[in-house]
């Protein structure tokens, strides 16, 4: 345990001098907050450090762009917030190397001594329990419905692992959120095995597993009150009071760059911030399982993009991972950040696996683009290729099926010399996008 602790250390603490060596400031922040969160098994305080200089950061981006402060104190002011962070980083590196069992134990709270025995005996607990990372255990897991006799979801095995995001993925009806709300607890299958292998460590009871899973559905309903409150609410009916209780709240404000917003009103933000206050409100508690369906629905791309860094990023944490799992029909979106995907039609699972067990060098190779100008012509273009073998269209989108020694440039190559206006291409031959 120790060595990887000192190595985890090392590798973040370079991975966020080289950001800022870089000026790539917000995304070192980011990555300082995950940083110092890793410590909260141990001395809250190297994680409330942490939170202080991204508040110090954020407010100085403020400033600057109200054009409070003058170019030159910018200048002195954003070089003093970069040195406190080296400081911050060596200082802590410099509290657990090179061994943690050097750690000065006289200079630590009782409580901080029992966080740490918790963390090494969480360790031992992995080496004897080969379970231990499994949150939920589903085989053979069917249901069906009275009112819709097309969807049956039937015979399922599932298994969900701290650290990994998992990915439910195809069209509307195809059974995504039936799954969910049987994972979640809320919908009782028809039959079938499952069980929370993780979450009952210590008790057994629904009660129990109940308070360790997170689930933000699809249609979010509005807050009343200031944003901030709410969460602090929230917080408080989940065991974390006073001190702590703002300790919490104000990381996971900074860690998903909504603490500029913690004063507003819901009907005052967009939908994508909403998404993120969500996500505040579900992890801001450090549940086990989080279960989101069609987080993405409302996002744009880069907002997706960013909303599932941060979930990758968080997802691993050492001290506080968990298991997320999410349904999408973003399939392209998702696929990059997730462990593991299933890809659902009517119910039946027609896909299990990572993205790496989609790849086939023997297959044809799938595209997919767009174009400016209009259907026929592009068929008509199509087909004077002889190297494809199919084609289907969705919109305005075209999804193309060639031999297998066909590459993209090929594709592109036949489409700008009948000066086609390409808008979107993508090659999606190791891509779950083919499942579609």
């Amino acid at each position: 345990m120790e060595d990887d602790l000192i190595i985890r250390i090392q590798e973040e603490s370079a991975e966020i001098k080289k950001l800022i060596a870089q000026a790539r400031n917000e995304e070192a922040i980011t990555r300082l907050l995950d940083f110092g969160s890793g410590f909260s098994f141990m001395k809250r305080s190297i994680q409330n450090d942490a939170t202080r200089l991204s508040s110090r950061y954020y407010q100085y981006v403020e400033e600057k762009t109200q054009g409070i402060i003058s170019e030159e104190n910018r200048e002195i002011k954003l070089n003093k917030i970069k040195r406190d962070i080296l400081d911050y980083l060596d200082k802590t590196v410099d509290r657990f190397i090179p061994n943690t069992e050097n750690i000065d134990h006289s200079s630590l709270s009782e409580e901080e001594k029992n966080e740490i025995k918790f963390y090494r005996d969480i360790e031992q607990k992995k080496k004897e329990n080969p379970n231990y990372d499994i949150v939920f255990q589903g085989n053979r897991i069917s249901k069906s419905f009275k009112n819709n006799v097309h969807f049956k979801l039937e015979n399922i095995d599932i298994t969900l692992k701290l650290g990994e995001i998992t990915g439910i993925t195809g069209k509307n009806a195809a059974g995504k959120t039936t799954l969910l709300n049987i994972i979640a607890g809320s919908l009782r299958m028809d039959s079938g095995t499952f069980s929370y292998p993780h979450l009952t460590l210590e008790k057994s009871s629904w009660q129990h597993i109940k308070n360790q899973i997170a689930y933000i559905p699809a249609t979010l309903k509005p807050w009343h009150g200031r944003l901030k409150d709410t969460l602090h609410f929230h917080t408080a009916l989940k065991g974390l009071k006073g001190k702590e209780n703002r300790e919490q709240v104000d990381w996971i404000l900074h860690r998903l760059q909504i603490a500029k917003y913690k004063d507003y009103f819901w009907h005052e933000i967009s939908s994508g911030y909403q998404m993120r206050f969500a996500l505040a409100k579900a992890l801001v508690w450090n549940p086990k399982l989080l279960i989101m369906d069609e987080p993405l629905a409302f996002l744009d791309i880069e907002a997706q993009f960013n909303f599932l860094q941060d979930l990758k990023k968080i997802s691993k944490n050492p001290t506080y991972s968990l298991s997320i799992v999410l349904s999408s029909q973003h399939i392209h979106a998702i696929e990059e950040v997730c462990s593991q995907l299933y890809f659902f039609v009517d119910g039946d699972l027609k896909f299990r696996g990572s993205l790496s067990d989609l790849a086939d060098p023997s297959s044809n190779q799938m595209y997919e683009f767009s174009v400016r100008e209009n259907r026929d012509k592009t068929i008509e273009i199509l087909a004077q290729a002889m190297w494809i073998e199919s084609h289907q269209i969705t919109g305005r989108t075209f999804q193309i099926e060639t031999e297998n020694y066909v590459t993209s440039d090929m594709v592109l190559d036949q489409l700008k010399r009948n000066l086609l206006t390409i808008t979107y291409f993508r090659d999606i031959t190791n891509s779950g996008k083919k499942l579609f």
